[in-house]
């Protein structure tokens, strides 16, 4: 596991963490802010005073998407489709299983996609295919003229 802290960018700037407060280009935009250190790993905290004109907020692995009203801004090629990926995980009526959706933009022609559950490699694929994983699980369904990546998977 990575025990560093994670660089965070905030709307494509970078996003600091001194003194329990977030600055972004060291304008104070949120506290309390903390990395704290744990046995798996770093477990971040992360306030900000308001996200009504921000649009998102990246870290290693996880990304949170600001949508006021649920609308979405159109991804660029590479992006995922938020609105098509949400809600990521959903446990229902004591149900052991979650099915879950993952949707992105891309080129036709160039892309590369994964799908990780913790660290782990589940499923890969680059614009000749799948590259990693089960064929019968990892199967990636094209739309809107192939440039939507669309996978289902029950976890």
């Amino acid at each position: 596991e990575n025990k560093k802290r994670p660089t965070i960018w905030l709307d494509g700037k970078k996003l600091d963490i001194e003194n329990e407060t977030c600055y972004v280009k060291k304008v104070e935009i949120g506290r309390p802010c903390s990395f704290t250190k744990i046995s798996t790993g770093i477990v971040t905290e992360i306030n900000i005073y308001s996200v009504t004109d921000r649009k998102a907020l990246l870290l290693p692995f996880y990304s949170t998407y600001f949508a006021p009203d649920c609308i979405f801004p159109k991804p660029s090629a590479g992006g995922v489709l938020p609105k098509v990926s949400l809600p990521l995980s959903r446990f229902m009526h004591g149900s052991n299983e979650v099915n879950i959706t993952f949707a992105a933009l891309i080129n036709p022609r160039s892309y590369h996609l994964t799908v990780q559950e913790n660290a782990n490699f589940v499923c890969e694929w680059k614009t000749t295919g799948l590259i990693r994983g089960n064929r019968d699980f990892c199967q990636l369904k094209f739309r809107n003229d192939n440039k939507e990546a669309w996978f289902t998977g029950t976890f």
